[in-house]
């Protein structure tokens, strides 16, 4: 009987082994695909990178949360930081791929997304371009479930590609709560 036993203990222990050793397997790795919208994420890795070079960069801020409003200036800024929401609405995720109709070109000066879908966290992105370069970036976020309603609107405002002026604006609704709105407006002062 104990014979028995060590020999299915053997076998599984081997078939355990070999499970694990074949997903531990690196798999093929993920094809190199083109990016089919514009680059939210490179844009502000490069202004993130520009604005972090400029350390006497001053920040004008409008801030207005319900019904309070306060202007502050600010000179010690994360800029990875500051920006990281807007990097976080990029369309180029292969996922994404083929869900947002494309109006315009760059050639145009104006290319706008749509999503094909309400289920998409970015509802819209809309940027406009002089001379090849964006100056203005405006997203339309929305998220939706059974506790919580959220609109966004995300605005980067750049010339010469340098950024000058953000924004973002945001709604919320809990359930059973008044909606919250939130408004920041920022300008950046060299």
């Amino acid at each position: 009987m104990r014979k028995i036993f060590r020999k299915y203990n053997l076998f599984f222990l081997l078939a355990t082994v070999f499970i694990f050793t074949q997903s531990c397997t690196p798999s093929e790795p993920e094809k190199d695909w083109e990016k089919v919208y514009f680059s939210v994420t490179d844009l502000i890795n490069n202004q993130v990178a520009e604005l972090q070079a400029k350390p006497s960069l001053l920040v004008k801020k409008d801030i207005s949360f319900e019904e309070e409003i306060k202007q502050v200036y600010d000179s010690l800024i994360n800029w990875e930081e500051e920006l990281k929401i807007y990097a976080t609405a990029d369309l180029n995720k292969p996922v994404l791929t083929g869900v947002y109709t494309i109006v315009g070109s760059k050639e145009e000066n104006k290319v706008t997304y749509t999503a094909n879908a309400s289920d998409l966290e970015v509802q819209k992105m809309e940027v406009l371009f002089y001379e090849g370069n964006p100056t203005k970036i405006t997203i339309l976020q929305k998220t939706e479930n059974m506790l919580y309603k959220t609109q966004r609107i995300l605005t980067l405002e750049l010339k010469d590609a340098q950024l000058t002026n953000y924004a973002v604006e945001e709604t919320q609704k809990l359930l059973f709560r008044n909606a919250v709105d939130y408004k920041l407006s920022a300008s950046l002062i060299q």
